[in-house]
């Protein structure tokens, strides 16, 4: 399914895609086995817990946009992520990765935050960009470019549960994909999936 229209990372007038922000491939894996949907939990109506299959896209990029960003930044962070194709410790309290291409990683991370601030999904909503930073980061995106650590930066942490009573194990905090929150008066964007708390 498409639609017409200027896709928003080249610019360019061509057939639009359902483009995902967060990764579609993470909200498949969460569904996976309960029927292609996941369980909802909106935030403002705590007595909606419902199902969906909802996964938070909308029409922004062209295919050749959506390939470019798949093929250079998602596969591979993804998979680092999970801990594939890197050198990965992990313990109680801390995680590892060694021999990782960070640049791909930062454009994975940026790429997302880019998107989400861009989409007109109601899930990312909170989430904003001035047009400067949209412009330059744009730029950098789509040609690959290093971004200023001045402009903006990455910060990742694994979540635990620490709690001795509780029966949330490490495969349940990987099932948890959260709208997006900002902090710091809009000056940092939350992110929560696969077991990471990305802030940018």
């Amino acid at each position: 399914m498409s639609k017409y229209g200027i896709c928003k990372l080249c610019c360019q007038e061509k057939d639009l895609q359902l483009s995902h922000a967060i990764s579609n491939s993470i909200f498949k894996k969460l569904s996976r086995g309960s029927s292609g949907k996941s369980i909802y939990c909106p935030v403002t109506e705590p007595d909606n817990i419902h199902y969906t299959s909802d996964s938070w896209a909308t029409y922004q990029l062209c295919f050749d946009c959506e390939q470019y960003l798949n093929n250079e930044y998602e596969k591979y962070s993804l998979e680092v992520l999970r801990g594939k194709n890197c050198i990965f410790e992990k313990t109680n309290t801390c995680l590892a990765f060694y021999e990782i291409n960070q640049q791909k990683l930062i454009m994975f991370f940026l790429s997302i935050y880019w998107r989400a601030a861009k989409s007109d999904c109601y899930e990312y909503q909170n989430v904003i960009i001035t047009e400067q930073i949209d412009d330059y980061l744009r730029d950098c995106i789509l040609n690959n470019r290093v971004v200023s650590s001045v402009v903006c930066y990455i910060k990742l942490v694994r979540l635990i549960n620490l709690s001795v009573t509780s029966t949330l194990s490490d495969d349940d905090i990987k099932k948890l994909v959260a709208s997006p929150f900002a902090r710091r008066e809009n000056l940092s964007f939350v992110f929560i999936f696969e077991g990471f708390l990305i802030e940018v």
